[in-house]
């Protein structure tokens, strides 16, 4: 059977084909964190801290943008929002330019300040900052207190850094002083 991204669904049985076109991504996207079916809503974020989150890139894609979705509930007052590509030791290889004060729609797309290419293939970190009155919620996965994902190597986790701001206010290598239990859906192109 051939598997995504290895060419489409060309071949096996229909079991397996559904099953493979379930972990398909949005068309352009090269990279996620997880598969995009059976989201739901989660209140992860702490506002002005950044929280990451595992995802597998290859070596030679070129990352431009990345994109987090949001669940039901609105960021209030945002003043500062981006993200961030980190390598397996969670240094600050990518980030995105500040979005400020701008809403949330469905979901929110940011352009890096520069492309990335990635230097290896292994496992990397998309990280969402936003500093605002209350952070909107994102689209994952709940685990139901699960700590899988804080087990090495640590798939989800929040730095305890506070009171972030614009993208230069980043740490360079981040700590997972907070695991976090719920896996969430973020994209890059």
């Amino acid at each position: 059977m051939s598997v995504w991204p290895g060419g489409g669904l060309t071949s096996g049985t229909p079991a397996a084909q559904d099953a493979l076109a379930q972990t398909l991504p949005v068309t352009g996207v090269i990279a996620q964190t997880m598969p995009r079916t059976n989201l739901v809503n989660v209140a992860v974020l702490a506002t002005g801290q950044e929280s990451t989150w595992g995802v597998y890139l290859v070596a030679g894609q070129v990352l431009t943008s990345i994109s987090f979705v949001a669940g039901t509930q609105a960021a209030v007052a945002p003043t500062n929002q981006w993200f961030t590509v980190r390598n397996s030791s969670r240094t600050l290889v990518g980030i995105t330019v500040d979005d400020t004060t701008t809403a949330w729609n469905a979901g929110k797309t940011l352009a890096l300040s520069a492309t990335y290419t990635v230097p290896t293939t292994g496992l990397y970190y998309f990280g969402c900052m936003v500093a605002a009155g209350t952070p909107p919620s994102l689209l994952g996965a709940a685990s139901g207190g699960s700590p899988a994902l804080s087990q090495a190597p640590a798939l989800a986790g929040r730095d305890s850094t506070a009171g972030l701001t614009t993208p230069a206010t980043a740490d360079a290598t981040l700590t997972f002083d907070t695991p976090l239990n719920n896996m969430i859906y973020a994209y890059a192109k």
